[in-house]
Order: structure tokens, then C-alpha cells, then sequence
């Protein structure tokens, strides 16, 4: 299955018709409602890969499941976008009803399940509402080209507070160890690294590797920080959502590989 949405040429707006804050799972009218389905959405091995973008702010971002995601992978702290504090999952489902003891034939019947997920100290805050009379209204966010200054990034790591401290070395020393070893074995050059002003954050948009890439490239980086008495077989991970976020640029510095 190929993704059909350029990742490159999506992004969510900043402003919206409504303040989404003020949204709860009893709300007849959802708007900007953001869609994962089949052609944005990617089951790779045990993981899932969008190409749908999220920016992080204040209101709630409302989801709208209709890629057989099982829904309990939104609700762990470590299996979906660390970055997004609170947002309302909208998952759509079929309740089969049983025939009635006069001959009548078993039927399906539309059905929605609505979750309002906060995340609290590490901590995921789940509440749930089941519709399944009057359905609310759903108005799907339309994408836009990215603006200027903005750039989708599948995976960041942290360097430290302090500069050119002992731990920070170390670990911009690891990470050109793995670039050099992941680019020889899969002959590839990742191009348009970003290093915030502050030195304290590297940024990895991964535009130049496939999807099935992307996953390999941070789950790679992952075990490559684990030491090896403690990896267990077959895998260390869990089933996980890999979504981009977007941030400007304005804040950034080129970062050049160098071994």
C-alpha cells in the first residue's frame, strides 16, 4: 500500500474556526476534525506510520480514527505523540444487533466512540462516550501547503541543558556514530538536520528515507542506546503511532554530519 498524501504538502493550520478547547466528547458538531485512514496511514510490521502532521499548541485536537488503529495505542504514554497533551479520539465502529425471536435478520447499526486523552505527568487520562443515536456532525480539517519556515520532523532527540558538557558530547558522539554505520549499510546520505539555538535539540524530518525507513532509522537509534544485557528478543518496542510534528524553522541551525 502506498501513502498518496506528500507528506512535504501537509500541515495543519494554526488557526481555527472554533477554539477546539472548548470541545467535550458531548458536542453534537466537531470541527477541523483531522482524519487518518488508508491513504495517509501505513501499518508497517507491528507499527503504524502517518504522514499527517500535528502542530502542538494549546487546543485540542480533535482525531478521527478510520485506519484500523487499535485505539489503545493512542492512550499509552510512550506509543503515541509524546509531544500532544490532550487531544479527543473519534473512533467509528458497527454494533451488530441480534434478530429478534420472531424471524428478523441480525443488522448492523452505526456507532462512535469518543475520548477525551489528557496526558498528566507521563500519565495518559482516559474518558469515554459511546454514540450511537443522533451522530454529531464531523467537518474534516482540509490541508495546505506547509508555510514558509515550517518543516514536518519525524524524530528529535535531546542533547542536555548544559554545553559542551560531558554527557552532551558523549551523546552527539553516539549519535554520528550511528549516522555513519545506518547511511554505509543502507547507502543513503540524510540531508536537512536542524539543530535548535540553543544546542540543546537535534531534529531528524527523514524525508529521504520510505516509510518502512523511517520506522528502522528511530527504532535503530532507539536500540542503539539500550545497552545489550537488557534488549530482549524478538523486540524490545511496542506496537507504536510514528506521526511528524511540525516546527518553524525560525528557531533552527543547519546541523552537518560529520564523523
Amino acid at each position: 500500500m502506498k501513502i498518496l498524501l506528500c507528506l512535504s504538502a501537509l500541515i495543519l493550520v494554526l488557526f481555527s474556526r472554533i477554539p477546539l478547547g472548548a470541545q467535550t466528547l458531548r458536542d453534537s458538531v466537531y470541527y477541523d476534525v483531522i482524519e487518518y485512514n488508508n491513504e495517509n496511514t501505513e501499518k508497517i510490521g507491528i507499527h503504524y506510520l502517518t504522514t499527517v502532521p500535528l502542530t502542538v499548541g494549546d487546543k485540542t485536537v480533535i482525531l478521527y480514527n478510520n485506519a484500523g488503529i487499535p485505539d489503545s495505542l493512542f492512550f499509552s504514554p510512550s506509543s503515541f505523540n509524546p509531544e500532544l497533551k490532550k487531544f479527543i479520539l473519534v473512533s467509528p465502529r458497527k454494533i451488530r444487533i441480534l434478530s429478534l425471536p420472531c424471524g428478523g435478520h441480525a443488522r448492523t447499526k452505526p456507532s462512535i466512540m469518543f475520548y477525551y486523552v489528557r496526558r498528566e505527568n507521563n500519565l495518559m487520562r482516559v474518558d469515554s462516550a459511546e454514540r450511537r443515536e443522533k451522530l454529531p456532525q464531523l467537518h474534516f480539517f482540509k490541508f495546505t501547503k506547509l508555510p514558509d519556515e515550517h518543516i514536518p520532523i519525524y524524530y528529535q532527540e535531546y542533547l542536555g541543558t548544559e554545553l559542551f558538557s560531558y554527557t552532551q558530547v558523549k551523546r552527539l558522539q553516539t549519535i554520528r556514530e550511528y549516522l555513519g554505520v545506518y547511511q554505509k549499510d543502507h547507502g543513503i546520505i540524510l540531508r536537512d538536520l536542524y539543530i535548535s539555538n540553543n544546542k540543546r535539540l537535534l531534529y531528524f524530518p527523514l524525508a529521504d528515507l520510505s516509510s518502512a525507513d523511517k520506522i528502522d532509522f528511530i527504532t535503530g537509534r532507539w536500540l542503539s542506546q539500550i545497552p545489550r544485557i537488557h534488549l530482549q528478543e524478538p523486540h524490545p518496542f511496542n506496537a507504536r503511532i510514528f506521526s511528524p510534528m511540525v516546527i518553524t524553522t525560525k528557531a533552527l541551525k543547519s546541523w552537518v554530519y560529520t564523523q
